[in-house]
């Protein structure tokens, strides 16, 4: 099997080094040739309903729960960092 592994990053919207599309090159056919295999499993025993529930919608809405302001006080003081009254954490994102 013959994969065209840039074109396929394209797709995939993947940025790969030169190292990283040879080793793609070298697993990729093994990985798609152990998927196809799962195509062989037979299924047709199988009750595909047998898996689903009559929950409907499980979540909660999301209410603001009010804290008593000496409560609100006692966390942003115990907490290493705050400013402007609200606990202060690391960036997630850059």
């Amino acid at each position: 099997m013959i994969i065209d592994i840039n074109h396929t990053a394209k797709l995939a919207r993947l940025q790969l080094t030169d190292e990283e599309k040879n080793k793609l090159a070298d697993q990729l056919p093994a990985i798609l040739e152990y998927v196809s295999r799962l195509q062989e499993v037979d299924t047709s025993k199988i009750n595909t309903k047998a898996y689903f529930t009559d929950a409907v919608n499980v979540f909660r809405f999301d209410e603001a729960q009010p804290v008593p302001p000496a409560e609100h006080s006692a966390l942003i003081n115990a907490f290493p960092v705050s400013a402007a009254g609200a606990l202060q954490v690391p960036a997630v994102f850059e």
